[in-house]
């Protein structure tokens, strides 16, 4: 072969020689002159100047466009640089553009947009072009328009994605041209068009509809597209719920679990939708059940259509439709109270479930109508084998009686009732008692209990048993025939008891007159005197003449004892003399005629005004506080008046003066 020369005019050898430190630097220099020093750069478009840079003479084409790129938004791929009539390649070096080393670089900015977008090989510079497009390009422009719908069958996909997100911007408002894509035969035009659709907002509402079908698309990637949209949408969704409802059921989990989501989120806003939502109930899925169920229970009493679609599935074959069904019922609160007496069928179920659900759903609605049925129920459902049974029946109850603790006090007096010491089934008596005077447990709902107790063995348990009953007023009424009964028993406080109860409810307890023992005859009075009109049926003659109960009453102010002592004497002459229900007005009043209490110290009132001496208002006695321990003032509170024993001995004497004069000329007239 010929012999190759190196630069030295010697013979080149096949492994180059190290070249020499001094040599090499001037190699570098004749390769690179100057190329490190800044140059000036004049850049120009069609219309005129556009900027002037400085940039190294070492620095290449493509670093330049990427710094016009940020200047005007141009992306590189689209720009095509020209110094004179050449056009520069994107690995030249600026350095070498310039016509000299102290000459300024003019170069032409040509933007190719649309020429990338139509010839461009690469789809990279096609998906740039688009994206220029869609943030520079004018709005509605229909040139613009017509090139992006024609990159819509682009063969890439990614430029097919950014032709719909162009035209999402370029078209003003992009909502009806978005809803027309989403019938496209393209699945990447699809997918685009409802993921830009979703941020329209309000504007998208026509085409709700379309984007709901699309959760049942075959491509997956268009049904996620479609529940972001209609995420984004939020409330404007309300007019697709009961499509929503139906894809609820659908047989694919994603597309089941998207309605439901999009459902929920409407709140009640989906309302229309309950009747569908309600037959899903019966689905043979459990968890289209569930979802709709949670749905339901969403909506509350919004879901009021639904009523007798859910009436219908109480009847239903599987207990858990049931049970679902009695859940809704009880979410529907007023518009589910004419569904009370079906919901109350199921609280005999064989399902123990079913039996919880519906007690919870009846002590959810509370019907007062139908208060003592569910209360004599749930009851009985408290002795039930299931604890899930008994827990719901407590609930329920509590409910009913607007307690938290009703139906455990109720618990334990029932179980009192059955203890063989005698003890305790009184205190069980005194317990009912008490439940229905404080939370209107009316003793009808314990008919069996009472009935039971009023025919107990113990006098006492009686006792007690009617005391309880006399407590609960005429919520008694249904066992005043027991009471009645017990009028004739053969101990005396039964009797007097049952008499006393019968008083209470406006019975007019003839057996009181013809009852020989005093005692009951006293009491039986007592009771019927709190009605006036009842009392003149009882009323028995005084023992004493009035004119010998005055001579009495004179004589009292002569006897040598304590105020109190005759303050006695005083009352013992009104229970001679007068009538007793005349005898109830008998009290101490100041001048205001408030009723006064016996005060055997300084009252609260007067400690908190830091006065600590108590005159007598009445004869001027001072510190009536200093033998209040033994002999005791009267107060009233009201008007804060005090005075003394001795005025009250007065007071009482001529109050009873005047009672005595009122009886006497009663009888006169009589």
């Amino acid at each position: 072969s010929p012999v190759q020369f190196g630069l030295d005019g010697e013979p080149a050898c096949r492994t180059p020689r190290a070249m020499s430190p001094e040599v090499q630097p001037c190699r570098q220099q004749e390769q690179e002159p100057a190329m490190a020093a800044p140059i000036r750069i004049a850049l120009f478009n069609l219309k005129g100047p556009l900027a002037e840079l400085d940039a190294d003479a070492g620095s290449r084409v493509a670093d330049l466009k990427r710094r016009i790129a940020g200047l005007c938004g141009l992306p590189p791929s689209c720009q095509s640089l020209t110094v004179g009539s050449r056009i520069a390649g994107n690995s030249e070096q600026l350095g070498r553009l310039r016509d000299g080393p102290d000459a300024t670089l003019s170069m032409t900015v040509v933007n190719t947009v649309y020429q990338r977008l139509t010839e461009g090989q690469r789809h990279a510079d096609r998906v740039d072009a688009l994206n220029y497009l869609a943030t520079s390009a004018e709005k509605n422009d229909a040139n613009v328009i017509a090139m992006l719908l024609e990159r819509l069958t682009d063969a890439n996909n990614d430029v097919r994605s950014a032709a719909v997100m162009a035209l999402a911007e370029v078209v003003v408002p992009a909502a009806p041209e978005l809803g027309r894509l989403l019938a496209h035969e393209d699945n990447t035009v699809r997918c685009e068009a409802a993921r830009f659709l979703g941020r329209t907002g309000k504007e998208a509402e026509p085409f709700v509809g379309s984007l709901v079908q699309l959760l049942a698309d075959g491509d997956v990637h268009i049904r996620r597209a479609a529940v972001q949209a209609l995420e984004l949408l939020g409330e404007h969704v309300a007019s697709a719920a009961v499509d929503l409802a139906r894809l609820m059921g659908d047989g694919r989990g994603e597309v089941r679990e998207a309605a439901s989501d999009l459902v929920l989120g409407l709140g009640t806003l989906a309302a229309p939708a309950a009747p569908t939502l309600a037959e899903l109930l019966a689905h043979e899925d459990w968890q289209v059940r569930h979802a709709s169920s949670n749905a339901l229970t969403r909506l509350g009493e919004a879901a009021f259509d639904a009523a007798p679609a859910l009436l219908r599935l109480l009847q239903h074959g599987d207990q858990r439709v049931r049970h679902k069904a009695l859940s809704g019922l009880a979410e529907l609160g007023p518009h589910a109270l004419p569904r009370v007496p079906e919901m109350t069928r199921l609280l005999a179920d064989s399902s123990s479930e079913v039996r919880g659900a519906a007690a919870r759903a009846l002590g959810k609605l509370a019907p007062q109508e139908e208060r003592e049925f569910l209360l004599a129920a749930f009851l009985e459902m408290l002795s039930d084998t299931s604890d899930l049974v008994r827990f719901e029946a407590e609930k329920a109850m509590n409910c009913l009686l607007g307690s938290s603790d009703g139906a455990q006090r109720c618990k334990r007096a029932l179980k009192g009732l059955k203890a063989d010491d005698w003890l305790v089934r009184v205190r069980a008596a005194w317990d009912l008692g008490a439940l229905g005077v404080e939370l209107g447990l009316s003793p009808v709902v314990l008919l069996p209990e009472f009935e039971a107790l009023l025919g107990d063995a113990k006098a006492q348990v009686r006792i007690e048993a009617l005391k309880a009953l006399r407590r609960c007023g005429q919520l008694a009424a249904p066992l005043a025939p027991q009471a009645e009964r017990l009028s004739s028993d053969g101990h005396a406080g039964v009797r007097r008891e049952a008499l006393q109860m019968l008083a209470a409810l406006g019975e007019e307890a003839s057996k009181a007159i013809s009852v020989q023992e005093p005692g009951i005859r006293s009491k039986a009075r007592t009771a019927l005197s709190r009605d006036a009109s009842k009392a003149v049926a009882i009323k028995e003659p005084p023992k004493v003449p009035i004119e010998e109960a005055e001579r009495m009453l004179a004589g009292v102010s002569l006897n040598r004892c304590t105020s109190l002592d005759k303050l006695q004497q005083l009352k013992d002459i009104a229970k001679l003399a007068l009538p007793p229900v005349r005898l109830t007005t008998f009290i101490p009043c100041c001048d205001a005629g408030h009723a006064c209490r016996w005060a055997h110290e300084v009252p609260q009132e007067y400690l908190a005004e830091d006065n600590l001496a108590v005159d007598c208002d009445v004869c001027g006695a001072r510190d009536l506080q200093a033998r209040a321990a033994t002999t005791p003032f009267c107060h009233c509170s009201t008007c804060s008046f005090d005075f003394c024993a001795s005025c009250a001995v007065e007071r009482a004497g001529s109050e009873l003066a005047r009672m005595f004069r009122e009886e006497r000329e009663c009888v006169v007239q009589t």
